[in-house]
């Protein structure tokens, strides 16, 4: 060690060291020096008579080096923690264990006061409502936002409070009633997209109810709602009614931990189900619902429109008084403005089922050529059926038919070549 002529050293034998199995570590010597110069790793070794792969630089402070030695370290707290008086050192080791310690202490201290600093500005913005409760949640450190979280939900809470507050008290002076939008018709006819276009012409901060089972969890005072996709198991018949009231600004929505006021005027609903089967679907699901109490007319009064979505045609529905339920107007049709939109899924829907199918067969050894023949034909013959039915599908929504009050959609015979009439 005289050939080293090291500032600083240090000496400790780790002797009651664990793996990470709990089984003693064999008995082994850890030394830190420190020069006034730079000093290579090759030289090093070779004063020392030993290989270079025996040494390692020690990247950071040298304090921290030094602190390792007895496991005072961050990364090393879990391990044996070994006694300063174990060290052997050519200088006053404890005074260099004890500024180490107060370091910490100014470190933690000084990171402690810098994110309260950041912490307490999110939350005098977050009340002012110049950002969202989100965009501090995802500005925010991971240990900033673990401190902050009560206060976070706390103060967004707070702030919804007063904008609905703000919020009923215009929908009174102005006289304005909340809006209700129903749309249905059977997947994949362009419901949401009508529900998310219409939402984003009128506001574009809209909100998309999530899970079934807290459907409103992320809900932070959006004035458009959208409950996509609707079933009468999303919410209890009394709480929906309750929702769509529009005369009631007090509305709550329910959420886990506790209810969110509402202030949305625009409440657009889609479902695959028309008012009346979705009322019905209710019925046949609860055997105690009492139709006198909570009748199909107490939904029918509180939606504002109606539109039934097929693949060729969107069209109104009123309610009709002497039949107790909305009928369709069929002055009101209009084409689907999502009709072409649906075409395309089907033709990437079933390109991407014919690759994902070969992709299948080719999990398959291939014996011999005979079944490798047979292979590729089935596989052929596979790419032939799937292309015949992409074009049949697309040939029965592209006909046309003189009969405009009731389109008739005919299968026409296809091949890959060409469509012919015999």
């Amino acid at each position: 060690m005289n050939k080293l002529k090291p500032s600083k050293c240090a000496v400790i034998l780790h002797d009651k060291d664990v793996n990470d199995v709990g089984k003693a570590k064999a008995p082994h010597i850890h030394i830190m020096v420190t020069f006034e110069n730079a000093r290579s790793l090759k030289n090093i070794a070779h004063l020392l008579g030993i290989e270079p792969q025996y040494i390692e630089q020690w990247k950071g402070e040298s304090l921290n080096g030094y602190s390792y030695l007895i496991h005072a370290t961050t990364n090393a707290e879990h391990q044996y923690q070994y006694s300063t008086d174990e060290v052997m050192a050519n200088f006053d080791f404890d005074e260099v264990m004890e500024q180490a310690r107060q370091g910490i202490q100014r470190v933690t201290k000084t990171t402690s006061a810098k994110d309260e600093i950041i912490i307490r500005a999110y939350l005098d913005e977050l009340k002012k409502g110049s950002v969202a409760l989100k965009e501090v949640e995802d500005a925010l450190t991971g240990s900033q936002f673990a401190k902050a979280k009560p206060r976070l939900e706390h103060v967004a809470r707070k702030r919804r409070d007063t904008l609905a507050e703000e919020w009923r008290k215009d929908m009174l002076e102005t006289g304005r009633s909340i809006d209700v939008i129903y749309i249905y018709g059977h997947a994949g006819v362009g419901k949401s997209r009508l529900a998310k276009d219409y939402a984003e012409k009128s506001d574009s901060d809209y909100f998309l109810i999530g899970s079934s089972r807290d459907p409103f969890q992320q809900y932070d005072g959006q004035s458009t709602i959208i409950l996509d996709e609707l079933r009468p198991s999303t919410f209890p018949y009394n709480d929906l009614l309750k929702l769509l009231d529009p005369f009631n600004t007090y509305s709550n929505a329910p959420s886990r931990y506790f209810d969110k006021a509402l202030t949305a005027d625009l409440i657009i609903i889609t479902s695959p189900y028309s008012p009346k089967e979705f009322y019905q679907r209710i019925i046949k699901s609860d055997k105690h619902f009492d139709e006198r109490i909570d009748s199909y007319y107490q939904l029918a009064r509180r939606l504002g429109l109606v539109i039934f979505l097929t693949k060729d045609f969107m069209q109104v529905a009123f309610f009709n008084e002497s039949r107790q339920d909305f009928v369709l107007d069929n002055s009101s049709k209009e084409p689907n403005p999502y009709k072409e939109d649906t075409v395309n899924n089907i033709l990437s829907q079933n390109q991407k089922a014919e690759k994902l199918y070969k992709g299948v067969l080719d999990t398959f050894p291939i014996a011999d050529n005979s079944a490798k023949e047979t292979s590729e034909e089935i596989a052929n013959d596979q790419t032939t059926l799937f292309k015949t039915h992409t074009k049949l599908e697309v040939t029965k929504k592209m006909i046309k038919t003189d009969n405009k009050k009731s389109p008739i959609i005919k299968p026409t015979k296809a091949n890959d070549d060409e469509t012919t009439d015999n």
